[in-house]
């Protein structure tokens, strides 16, 4: 069955998410039901390839923590070719997508289990309570550029319950 024809357009949008997430208070100050684009939670911690781009076509593209996605109405569209995975920027991209953005301005990787998240955390695991980018912020003048990337990839450990 194809999801397109199942939802309910009287909705605004969609929240798409892991049924193991929980979400915590603070999550709820940054969504904002009004958006227009499709959000992704936040771009991929700096340890993920390439300080958190790929490089494709010669362009720097964001990877993303997908793990939570804000769709608007306009975009339901493209509900069959969801993408959960952390190339979900480039392949919204090839979809003619260009509408993109992240609901926070800070890395994070989407296992809270590796990486400390305030929004959100994985239900049945162990939480870790290091944030490995805290302080850093996204740098979106990269995205979509030739720009060289500089970046300091977190020293700390990772620690593993």
């Amino acid at each position: 069955m194809l999801i397109t024809k199942t939802v309910d357009r009287s909705y605004d949008f969609i929240l798409l998410t892991r049924l193991d997430i929980l979400i915590k208070p603070p999550f709820y100050k940054i969504i904002n039901p009004k958006w227009n684009n499709i959000y992704f939670f936040s771009q991929g911690w700096t340890r993920m390839e390439h300080c958190g781009f790929y490089h494709e076509d010669n362009k720097n593209i964001p990877t993303c923590n997908s793990i939570i996605q804000f769709i608007p109405k306009k975009y339901f569209g493209m509900l069959d070719d969801v993408c959960l995975g952390h190339n979900a920027w480039l392949k919204y991209t090839k979809l003619g997508i260009k509408e993109l953005n992240f609901m926070v301005d800070e890395y994070h990787d989407s296992t809270t289990y590796l990486d400390y998240n305030p929004y959100y955390k994985m239900v049945g695991r162990p939480e870790t309570h290091i944030h490995h980018d805290k302080g850093k912020k996204i740098n979106r003048s990269l995205f979509n550029t030739k720009r060289k990337i500089k970046c300091k990839k977190s020293r700390k450990k990772i620690i593993k319950f």
